[in-house]
This record gives structure tokens, sequence and C-alpha cells, in this order.
């Protein structure tokens, strides 16, 4: 994930606190990330702002399992 720190034209300028938050954020973001990818998960930015986890089948059907199993 790219870090940006800007605001928009009329807005005005983000104020350093409100910089420091959104660097934090996007820091941990990429944290998650980085876990989730090591799990086989992958993450995509969709064009409105939000995740995707894109799940493969083999972790879907350990998922599905251990959920059946916790049903039980």
């Amino acid at each position: 994930m790219e870090k940006t720190a800007t605001s928009s034209g009329g807005g005005g300028a983000m104020r350093s606190e409100e910089v420091k938050r959104v660097v934090e954020v996007e820091e941990v973001m990429e944290e998650v990330e980085a876990g989730l990818t090591r799990h086989g998960v992958a993450v995509q930015v969709v064009p409105d702002g939000l995740l995707q986890l894109v799940v493969g089948r083999r972790l879907l059907e350990a998922l599905a399992q251990r959920m059946s199993k916790a049903a039980t």
C-alpha cells in the first residue's frame, strides 16, 4: 500500500496530528496485509477504498471444517 498524507483542493492542509494518524493507520494496514498474505489471503483495495480479501479454496475448506466442529 502506498502512503499518502495529502488533502484535496479546497479543504486546506491536513493538521500534523491528522497526517500522523493517517500514516499510523496505513502502517497497521500494511502489517495486517502482510500477515494475511502469509496465510494465503490476498488483499486488494477496491475503487471505493474498501479492502477485498481473496481467500483460496483450501483455506475456505479449512475454515468451514473448523466452524462445523465448533458448532457441534
